[in-house]
């Protein structure tokens, strides 16, 4: 299943995560040109919504963290059914 498409069909927090980075990224196009680049997010948050929209859809190279153990476990189970390597 594609990224989006799990985000989008989730309840509205990460909904509007992906609506929100989807309106920053038609303003500011040239900040989504990350294509084989090296990006690190760091405070992901859970399920880090913005590094796998970043990975999947714009093809970079996405490390993401963040300080809370739990919310790294999230990332990563989620990580596994949308079938991308964290």
């Amino acid at each position: 299943m594609e990224i989006v498409e799990i985000l989008k069909s989730q309840n509205s927090y990460f909904k509007w995560r992906l609506e929100r980075i989807e309106k920053i990224e038609k303003r500011f196009p040239e900040i989504f040109d990350v294509k084989n680049k090296k990006i690190l997010d760091i405070g992901c948050g859970a399920e880090a919504p913005l590094s796998y929209y970043l990975s999947e859809k714009r093809g970079g190279v996405v490390y993401a963290g963040d300080i809370n153990q739990e919310i790294v476990m999230s990332a990563k189970k989620f990580a596994k059914k949308a079938k991308i390597s964290l």
